[in-house]
């Protein structure tokens, strides 16, 4: 609704502020991409591999995934977000100079090579045929805040650990 000059000036006297719509400068968030399945190896073009339990459509975990990578800098382009039974399913030969970031202990529970839980897993690098960094799983960090600061310090880690995987 448009107010007239004569009406604002009527409202500025008596005190009542004027709302104005401001201009709406969110970011789209990204097309929701194709689930990777495939009966065979898949081939992974993008540097960053984020493994999660299931994937969903349009959830708050999704919207959180998105605000995390953005967070560090990190394309949504250039990573591929697969469950963990998708994992088993990766063409190793195409996993030079990728990162893996295995979220939550369900995801975790399907990587070979690590058996530790998901607390000591946290904080280093596990070299299981793709350089791997684990973290607490979007459920967690949703049902409590409070493990959002320390999976800041696992991306900031996994994000230091890329850049020197690519500079070599």
């Amino acid at each position: 609704m448009q107010l007239n000059s004569s009406q604002l000036s009527i409202l500025e006297e008596i005190g009542i502020p004027v709302w104005e719509l401001r201009p709406q400068n969110v970011e789209p968030r990204p097309q929701q991409r194709e689930i990777l399945t495939a009966e065979t190896k898949i081939q992974c073009q993008q540097s960053w591999i984020v493994v999660v339990d299931k994937i969903e459509d349009n959830s708050a975990k999704q919207s959180l995934l998105y605000a995390m990578l953005k967070a560090i800098n990190v394309s949504y382009d250039d990573v591929a977000v697969i469950t963990s039974n998708d994992y088993l399913m990766l063409d190793l030969d195409s996993t030079n100079n990728k990162i893996v970031l295995v979220l939550g202990s369900a995801a975790l529970s399907y990587i070979d090579g690590i058996s530790e839980t998901l607390e000591q897993c946290r904080g280093k690098i596990h070299q299981v045929d793709i350089d791997t960094v684990v973290s607490y799983g979007l459920d967690q960090l949703l049902n409590d805040p409070n493990k959002k600061a320390v999976v800041w310090q696992d991306l900031l880690f996994a994000k230091r650990h890329y850049q020197q995987l690519v500079t070599i």
